[in-house]
């Protein structure tokens, strides 16, 4: 994982682009979300390894639920924010 896959993908996660789309094979899997907060398109293969280590190091978490078969936000955590907002030039696209 580069610098730029880490800061692109904070950047995707706290503007709520992406949610948690159940898990296959013991490893979550990813998918964008639409403007209204639907569900969309599975995110790139690297994106969902970037996001898994995001996930392990802490600086993402996934909104707890009862139901894990359902779609969860994606949300910073308090070292995901700093991290991300540490640095003066923010991704421009993922």
């Amino acid at each position: 994982m580069t610098n730029d896959d880490m800061m692109t993908t904070l950047f995707d996660v706290a503007t709520n682009a992406v949610l948690r789309a159940g898990s296959w094979a013991n490893s979550p899997t990813f998918v964008w979300t639409h403007f209204d907060g639907t569900p969309g398109d599975h995110v790139a293969p690297w994106q969902a390894a970037t996001l898994v280590t995001l996930l392990r190091r802490g600086l993402i978490a996934v909104d707890p639920q009862d139901d894990p078969t359902r779609y969860a936000a994606v949300r910073l955590t308090d070292r995901g924010v700093a991290m991300l907002y540490s640095t003066a030039e923010l991704p421009l696209a993922a």
